[in-house]
């Protein structure tokens, strides 16, 4: 993973994303502990989110209140609760009114990018179109 940050880098690139994984059971995490061990932030992923049972509601509140460690937000929908189907926003079950909202309420500033499998960039057009409407509207 060295190695490939170091060649992103080279390259130009500002932010690398990595999916991280864990077996730390939720009641056993210790917020101020992982504050002070790292600088690292981390990328919010509403597909990953919902498939391991948090909704949109849950995620603006999570975004409300660690958004300070949060720099990217992967966004995408998916219609099962358990998968995370990479889906356009619009197309799925997430409340991404929500989470606009948090982003406006907060003044959120990190970056978003439409994380979407197989489908053609009108798609992705048509996702960030969606999205941007809901931070425009406020919902």
């Amino acid at each position: 993973m060295e190695a490939a940050l170091d060649a992103a880098a080279a390259a130009g690139v500002e932010t690398a994303v990595f999916h991280a994984d864990s077996r730390v059971l939720a009641e056993e995490w210790d917020d101020e502990l992982v504050r002070e061990c790292t600088d690292a932030a981390m990328c919010l992923d509403t597909g990953h989110a919902r498939a391991t049972g948090h909704d949109g509601a849950w995620q603006a509140e999570f975004l409300r209140k660690h958004g300070d460690r949060v720099s990217h937000v992967h966004l995408n929908h998916t219609r099962r609760s358990d998968d995370d189907e990479h889906l356009p926003v619009g197309l799925g079950r997430v409340d991404f009114g929500a989470l606009a909202d948090a982003i406006a309420e907060t003044g959120w500033t990190g970056t978003c990018t439409h994380e979407l499998f197989g489908f053609d960039l009108r798609y992705a057009a048509e996702s960030k179109r969606a999205f941007d409407a809901l931070l425009a509207d406020g919902r």
